[in-house]
């Protein structure tokens, strides 16, 4: 069996979500899973990913492989940065989040919108989606909106508020992108209504991740 460790930034764990998008993919693995929600604190207070940040991750890294994981996945696009120094460093696979969104968006699209409601998730999303576009051989362009208040709604508990202000954000601002990207795990929600009302394909992490997860573990029970 396949055993995948997930490591939170979130002040809640996110395998609720993980498990579900994962389902049609990944037909036999474990989760297990590590919640440090002041990672994502103390990346909004310095600004970027300090050295401590990635040492820290790279502990928690270390943590869950010793827990039994085969696969470590970063699941806070903020802190991409330090899954890409983690995975250069273990002997574990470590994956970001958003790697295989990022792959697949620069694979089958030219004009790539990224939306966020956290500002600190908008350049590493960016970051990922270009590097990605790189490494692969790919011309893009890249269209990146912080929609304003919509982290502060959802924080308070106004789920309804958070949605309204990220798909009109979409249709508002990213109008010329030929897909959307969702640079949060927790933005999801919105998925299908926003490719509903801005007639584009939205991309959300969560199944991409399955998918490159799948590849690599194709006969480990992936």
């Amino acid at each position: 069996m396949l055993t995948i460790g997930a490591i939170h930034s979130g002040a809640t764990s996110l395998a609720p979500i993980l498990e579900r998008e994962w389902a049609p993919y990944l037909d036999d693995y474990k989760l297990i899973n590590i919640i440090d929600d002041s990672l994502i604190h103390t990346v909004i207070r310095d600004g970027e990913v300090t050295s401590r940040t990635v040492r820290r991750v790279v502990d928690l890294c270390e943590a869950l492989i010793l827990a039994g994981a085969d696969v470590v996945v970063e699941t806070c696009s903020s802190i991409g940065e330090a899954a890409e120094i983690a995975n250069r460093q273990l002997d574990r696979p470590v994956l970001r989040i958003d790697q295989g969104m990022a792959e697949e968006a620069v694979t089958g699209y030219r004009k790539i919108g990224v939306l966020a409601s956290l500002a600190t998730t908008l350049a590493p999303t960016v970051s990922c989606v270009e590097r990605a576009a790189q490494r692969l051989g790919r011309e893009v362009e890249v269209e990146s909106l912080v929609a304003e208040g919509a982290f502060g709604r959802w924080i308070a508990g106004e789920a309804e508020a958070h949605d309204d202000l990220l798909v009109e954000a979409a249709k508002s601002r990213l109008a010329g992108c030929e897909v959307i990207l969702l640079a949060q795990v927790s933005m999801i929600r919105v998925q299908e209504r926003m490719a509903r009302e801005t007639g584009k394909p939205v991309f959300a992490s969560p199944g991409w991740c399955a998918k490159q997860i799948r590849g690599m573990f194709a006969g480990k029970g992936a």
